[in-house]
């Protein structure tokens, strides 16, 4: 009897073990999903976050030169002005030429990094292309929001507005 109870209680002892190696495991499994889950968020995060700013340098790249044309379009701005009144009697020279050549070397570099003249003159107003500086006067049988004349061309550089046109409305 005694050798009965020896082995009742060592098989007893072994179902025990075995029951708590079970419990232990499906801990150790439940553990390692949750770290694998938790590895599989951060590697998603990572990833999100390269994109968000590997996109935030393209724009900045795009972007970058804004400040560097907003101080250059004073200078185009001045050339047209100059272009529009040059005389008749000097048009052809040789020296209104060479003017005329730098005044479209600039617009072509402005260009080439992505800026663009906003169209104004007979356009209807927009307000996000567009800054109404007046009204005129006495304009008959015109849609009163069309722009008469423009008073400075604006610009866009990559599709962005950098500088309104401001214009007068009919």
């Amino acid at each position: 009897m005694d050798k009965k109870r020896e082995v009742s209680t060592k098989d007893n002892k072994k179902i025990g073990s075995i029951k708590e190696l079970r419990r232990r495991l499906k801990e150790v499994e439940k553990r390692a999903q949750e770290n694998l889950d938790g590895w599989k968020r951060a590697r998603a995060d990572l990833i999100n976050f390269e994109k968000r700013i590997k996109k935030r340098n393209q724009e900045i790249i795009k972007f970058a030169s804004e400040e560097l044309i907003l101080k250059i379009l004073p200078v185009l701005d001045n050339l047209e002005r100059a272009y529009k009144h040059i005389p008749k009697e000097i048009e052809k020279s040789g020296w209104i030429k060479g003017f005329v050549q730098i005044k479209n070397q600039l617009e072509s570099i402005l260009k080439d990094f992505g800026v663009e003249k906003i169209e104004a003159q007979g356009k209807k107003f927009n307000s996000q292309e567009h800054e109404a500086v007046g009204r005129a006067k006495n304009v008959k049988g015109q849609d009163t929001k069309r722009m008469v004349k423009v008073v400075q061309d604006g610009y866009k550089l990559n599709g962005k507005v950098i500088r309104p046109a401001k214009v007068i409305v009919a």
